[in-house]
């Protein structure tokens, strides 16, 4: 095995599997594997993500249980491979804050939120900056638009299955929707979206 190669470092946790079990199923994809608090895997690929999510399915379909890969590197060497074991278990820790048991990513694919979850930073901050005028208007105004966010995304952003959740008529929810998407003005659609639905996730936890 040429360690000076780049080489990815996958470590995979899955709930309601022994060690051993969940070792003997990932071996075939890897390199060089062992147990270290999870199960670590070397594998060779310069696409650790793309990896980390195709043998989470596969070994997901094949064992019926939900099995979480999070991926670390490419790297080279033992300083490199060192720092690509940490970067993957900061990238499980993400996964799993992030309610995707069962997935396989690097942090690549997880974005600024992951390294948010994953280093432990002040979430209260991001969740200030992120929601504070949703909080801000509730607040003075008696209101629940923060309560009609969290219904809206629970529902699939069905505006139809919001107003059955929380028993409020259909336009109340487009009216709620509204006013929260012009007290977050300035941020893209997609982002604004992105974020809002892990603060509300991370203020539930």
């Amino acid at each position: 095995m040429d360690l000076t190669a780049p080489h990815a470092i996958l470590i995979f946790h899955a709930t309601g599997m022994s060690r051993r079990r969940l070792a003997a199923a990932a071996t075939p994809f890897a390199v060089l594997s062992g147990i270290h608090a999870e199960h670590v895997l070397l594998a060779s690929t310069d696409a650790p993500g793309e990896l980390a999510a195709r043998i989470a399915a596969t070994l997901g379909s094949s064992t019926g249980l939900p099995i979480t890969v999070a991926a670390g590197g490419p790297a080279c060497g033992p300083p490199g491979l060192a720092a690509a074991y940490q970067e993957a278990n900061r990238c499980l820790r993400a996964l799993l804050r992030l309610g995707r048991e069962g997935t396989g990513a690097s942090m690549a694919e997880l974005g600024f939120i992951g390294l948010v979850l994953a280093d432990h930073a002040d979430h209260a901050c991001f969740i200030r900056e992120t929601l504070g005028p949703v909080f801000d208007y509730d607040h003075r105004r008696g209101t629940e638009l923060l309560r009609t966010l969290k219904a809206y995304f629970a529902s699939g952003c069905s505006i139809p299955r919001t107003k059955d959740s929380i028993h409020v008529h259909v336009n109340t929810v487009g009216q709620r929707l509204d006013r929260i998407g012009k007290l977050r003005t300035g941020s893209s659609k997609s982002n604004s979206r992105y974020y809002c639905t892990n603060c509300t996730r991370l203020r539930e936890g």
